[in-house]
């Protein structure tokens, strides 16, 4: 069971908490990076923008939003009272 309804749960939130790693390409981590192009090369620039903007739309919505027949669900249990 969750600890929390799902309109509490920010699904962006979650990603953040249950990812491990959002290297997207080896040279987002210096430590790892033997990439020949380092420094020769924006897609770095580019693909950390688009992780950004990928988050930043995750952000915008709770468990509820993107689990289907919840709200229709959770209408029922408030009309049986």
């Amino acid at each position: 069971m969750l600890k929390l309804k799902p309109e509490e749960i920010n699904v962006g939130s979650l990603i953040r908490k249950t990812e491990e790693n959002f290297t997207l390409v080896e040279c987002f981590n210096p430590e790892t990076n033997t990439c020949p192009l380092i420094g020769h090369c924006g897609l770095e620039r580019v693909l950390g923008e688009a992780l950004f903007a990928y988050i930043n739309v995750l952000d915008q919505y709770t468990l509820a939003d993107v689990t289907p027949g919840y709200r229709i669900q959770a209408l029922d249990h408030t009309q049986d009272n």
